[in-house]
């Protein structure tokens, strides 16, 4: 996410375009802003004229968090849903069973999980909407089917003791964390919490 907080120039010469300056006013004309530098039209243009039509700093705020749900339809369907905001994405999202102990699911954490050798994140299509299936041997499954995006080993009757994860994949990496234990994503990845 660009963190710069100086009025991109394309900006300023939009606002300048807008303003009518007349030549006699106190900013600058739209001409000008060709030949100055960013800096200095800055610095010579009315800024009751650029704040009719420049966004603000407001443009640069970090964007909402997303609006998701996970819910187990079924004994052996997790939809995952991201209702506001999957523009804003692409995003992960993982889950852990029993965060931090000995004898819980870590293969789909999205951080490191190597039970079994799996270490899965699945990815939220763009629509916003994350379907996974079950093949916990409970729902006559395999730890063999488990693929990234399509299933997973966790079934609606564990959903008690999982936490779950969404991870922005753009540079800001921004999470947020919900379920059992919201603390085990807080440690490990900075999360924020859902309520």
């Amino acid at each position: 996410m660009n963190t710069n907080t100086r009025r991109p120039t394309w900006l300023t010469l939009l606002a300048l375009a807008a303003c009518d300056t007349g030549g006699g006013g106190d900013g600058a004309s739209a001409e000008d802003a060709g030949s100055a530098d960013a800096g200095e039209v800055d610095a010579r243009v009315s800024l009751e004229c650029i704040d009719e039509d420049y966004p603000g700093e407001d443009w640069l705020a970090e964007p909402e968090p997303p609006v998701v749900s996970a819910e187990w339809t079924d004994s052996r369907t997790l939809v995952v849903t991201i209702s506001s905001g999957a523009e804003l994405g692409p995003y992960y999202f993982g889950l852990v069973e029993n965060a931090g102990s000995a004898d819980g699911w870590d293969g789909e954490d999205c951080i490191d999980g190597v039970l079994d050798d799996h270490d899965f994140c699945h990815m939220v299509p763009a629509d916003g909407v994350l379907t996974l299936t079950s093949v916990h041997p409970d729902e006559g499954g395999t730890i063999e089917e488990l693929q990234e995006d399509v299933t997973t080993l966790m079934n609606a009757a564990r959903a008690p003791g999982l936490t779950y994860v969404l991870i922005r994949a753009t540079e800001d990496a921004n999470c947020w964390t919900w379920g059992h234990d919201p603390q085990f994503y807080i440690d490990e990845l900075g999360c924020n919490t859902y309520e």
